[in-house]
């Protein structure tokens, strides 16, 4: 489990409004293998058609949880893995979900970016501050200006 308890990964503070969980929680294949033996495959789990099962007290196992409900888990992107990915879907960055703290740090480590949407200058800070995506990345979007406006649609 990447060396993490399970209470690590987890940053829970109702009273601030706040539930997050680290990335290891889709990615880290041990976790993934310990929620799979400690709570889906620990207990009756029926996942089928009813032909499988016509008859009262019919059972039968498979591995169809495991591939089909809880298939690979997600991976786990770069920031210029990101950056690619909104360039060639012609999507423009419009900046990460922060709290103030590591606003102030960014601010402070990249004066030249006061609209803090530097994909290049966020790949640098996070190799400096490996701490400061331990969550998710949540970040907004839009579509770019520089995209072409759509076709009109065919005459019917």
């Amino acid at each position: 489990m990447a060396g993490n308890r399970l209470s690590e990964l987890i940053d829970d503070r109702p009273e601030a409004g706040v539930f997050r969980v680290s990335r290891a929680i889709f990615d880290d294949s041990a976790l993934f293998d310990l929620e799979m033996a400690r709570i889906f495959e620990g207990g009756w789990v029926f996942l089928g058609i009813a032909d499988q099962a016509p008859a009262p007290h019919d059972f039968f196992t498979t591995s169809e949880l495991r591939d089909l409900v809880f298939h690979v888990r997600e991976h786990r992107m770069t920031i210029p893995q990101i950056a690619g990915f909104l360039r060639g879907s012609g999507l423009a960055f419009l900046g990460f979900e922060l709290d103030a703290q590591t606003a102030r740090r960014y601010a402070s480590r990249f004066a030249d970016d006061p609209a803090m949407t530097n994909l290049d200058y966020w790949h640098i800070f996070e190799t400096e501050n490996p701490e400061v995506f331990f969550f998710t990345y949540q970040f907004w979007v839009r579509a770019s200006a520089a995209m072409p406006a759509a076709a009109p649609a065919p005459a019917k």
